[in-house]
């Protein structure tokens, strides 16, 4: 009778292995829903850091937690300064703080020397101002991070610290533009830095377009 038993264990192991497979399986799958479902994969889930939009609190994904921007110190609307509209896109209205500003005028005008011309399409933007980036990116059709994957939520971004400009054309394109070579060789000349550089170690999206002031 023993014998027989231990024949039939082993007999069909095989198949109690496979059905506890598929349970673990069914069960990885629904962590890893999407956001419809009000279900997050584990990084989310550990996060202690959350953003409300629109009365719904999102917990911060990698590699936005624990790289939250600015504090008291930060640039109000009226500490900052108009960049020339000669270099901006369209002529358009870009704030950011003074230091800013005369630092970019002297690495535009050195580029412009090297025939290169270096424009802005954004440099200050408030928390608020990212929100509704979201807002309109997820009304057409994209969940909360998705948009993360290449977009700080809001009060993780760097524009909101007025030294921080997304330069023509804020793309993958800029990558192989002439602007981007040059910036490569001659930015640090100017004090500004590739905020998230390819391949760089803290895990955020590569923006080659994207340049901040960090000071002399």
């Amino acid at each position: 009778m023993r014998t027989n038993m231990i024949f039939l264990i082993g007999r069909y192991f095989w198949k109690i292995k496979f059905f506890l497979l598929v349970f673990v399986a069914g069960i990885t799958i629904s962590i890893y829903a999407n956001d419809s479902k009000g279900l997050q994969p584990p990084h989310y889930l550990n996060s202690s850091e959350y953003v409300v939009i629109e009365g719904k609190a999102y917990p911060v994904p990698y590699p936005w937690q624990g790289k939250r921007v600015g504090n008291a110190d930060d640039p109000k609307p009226d500490d900052l300064v108009r960049l020339p509209l000669d270099l901006t896109l369209d002529q358009s209205k870009i704030y950011v703080t003074a230091a800013t500003k005369d630092a970019f005028v002297i690495m535009a005008e050195a580029a412009k020397e090297d025939s290169i011309t270096l424009l802005a399409d954004s440099g200050y933007r408030s928390p608020a101002y990212q929100k509704q980036i979201y807002k309109r990116r997820m009304k057409k059709g994209k969940d909360f991070y998705e948009v993360a994957t290449g977009t700080a939520p809001p009060g993780y971004s760097e524009h909101m610290l007025g030294s921080t400009l997304d330069l023509v054309p804020s793309s993958f394109m800029f990558a192989k533009s002439p602007a981007q070579a040059w910036l490569q060789e001659n930015a640090s000349k100017f004090n500004f830095i590739e905020s998230y550089p390819e391949n760089n170690a803290d895990g955020f999206f590569w923006e080659p377009w994207h340049w901040k002031y960090v000071g002399p």
